[in-house]
């Protein structure tokens, strides 16, 4: 009969399981926040990524017909023309990609103005006026002004998420180091990296568009939140790739720790008695 020696584990090692396993959650807890605040700071607080996407958005009917209303009510006044079709024209000719092209400094514009990063109306110059309306007339007319209200909760968000994400990164790096290294159970360790990678991969993607997409023209009175959604929708691909992977590695933590639990299970020589 074989027989194996067990060892009662010590009362300090179950301390060291729990202080470690506590310690990596908490660091994985802050890398899952840092990649999401990124995310909405990449999308909603950045404006360089809106002139790439101006197609797209402007492709959205609430954002164009609020630009294109905006464009009708100077030009209608000050040419003495009708108004709805001069919004009609507007509409008609935003969709148009080289237009809308065209257009991309304007709403790089108005989100810096939606969240704060500039202030002040924004101005359409006369050239792009005659591009949308299709009037060389209006080439005489003033730059139209566009009120582009800053919304307060989006300027203070985008400046706390600006300090903490290099908090958190660091404390994901320090606290997911540690909890790694003094786990006294280097399987359960990369088990619970591997649970966790797999988590955030699936609540990642559902915060990356449900926050810009769903939530934010909800909670924003503006059709300009409409911009954040669309160059949401415009770059989210590259960002799915990322969780995909981040999942794939979710679960090479968890078979890598089941078999390292297999391996140090294996009695090793000496450990017998016949």
């Amino acid at each position: 009969v074989i027989v194996r020696i067990g060892q009662r584990r010590p009362y300090c090692d179950v301390v060291r399981r729990v202080i470690a396993s506590t310690l990596l959650s908490l660091g994985l807890l802050c890398g899952a926040l840092a990649l999401s605040s990124w995310w909405v700071q990449r999308v909603a607080f950045d404006t360089r990524n809106t002139s790439d996407v101006a197609e797209a958005a402007l492709q959205n009917p609430d954002l164009r017909g609020d630009l294109a209303r905006a464009i009708a009510d100077t030009v209608a006044v000050e040419l003495n023309l009708d108004h709805a079709a001069v919004e009609s024209a507007a509409q008609t000719a935003l969709v148009q990609p080289g237009i809308a092209t065209e257009f991309s400094g304007v709403l790089r514009d108005i989100h810096a103005r939606l969240i704060g990063e500039a202030a002040g109306p924004v101005m359409i110059p006369p050239e792009l006026v005659v591009r949308a309306t299709g009037n060389p007339a209006a080439a005489q007319l003033p730059p139209v002004a566009v009120d582009v209200p800053t919304f307060d909760a989006l300027d203070t968000s985008r400046r706390a998420m600006h300090r903490a994400i290099p908090l958190l990164i660091t404390g994901a790096v320090v606290l997911g180091l540690l909890g790694l290294v003094f786990h006294p159970s280097k399987p359960t360790a990369l088990r619970i990296i591997g649970a966790w990678f797999i988590a955030a991969s699936i609540v990642e993607l559902v915060v990356a568009y449900t926050l810009p997409v769903l939530l934010l023209p909800a909670l924003v009175d503006s059709p300009y939140a409409e911009l954040v959604a669309e160059v949401d929708k415009a770059t989210i691909g590259p960002l799915v790739g990322v969780l995909i992977m981040l999942a794939g590695a979710g679960v090479a933590c968890l078979v890598a720790g089941s078999w390292l639990e297999r391996r140090q299970a294996a009695p090793p020589a000496g450990v017998y008695r016949w």
